[in-house]
């Protein structure tokens, strides 16, 4: 079934920003990054899907020598939007190898959001 599933592709620099976001349905708005001082990045934003954190999936990739990883997907209604009602959380954790730049790495996160 088509409708399913949203799909988001979000592609985020070493320092929160995000380069590129893309998603197929018009479900999805307000993407925005969170950079956190332990070294992990929030990546939220609202839809109009109630989602099953059961049956979605994510992936995140990281750039270099870098290992990125999913902490979690956190899922809110939110009272703010009627459209947009459910906010989405996923924590991303970037782990860089000894020899890397202190700034970090960037990262590449795929979620398949199921209703």
């Amino acid at each position: 079934m088509p409708d399913e599933y949203v799909n988001i592709s979000v592609v985020v620099a070493a320092d929160g920003s995000i380069v590129e976001a893309t998603h197929e349905q018009e479900q999805v708005a307000d993407i925005r990054v969170q950079r956190l001082p332990s070294g992990v990045f929030d990546v939220a934003f609202i839809t109009t899907v109630e989602p099953s954190t059961s049956r979605s999936i994510t992936k995140a990739i990281a750039e270099g020598d870098a290992r990125a990883s999913v902490e979690g997907l956190y899922c809110n209604f939110s009272p703010v939007n009627r459209q947009y009602a459910h906010e989405v959380t996923v924590r991303v954790r970037i782990s860089s190898s000894p020899e890397a730049e202190p700034a970090g790495e960037g990262f590449r996160l795929d979620l398949q959001l199921a209703r």
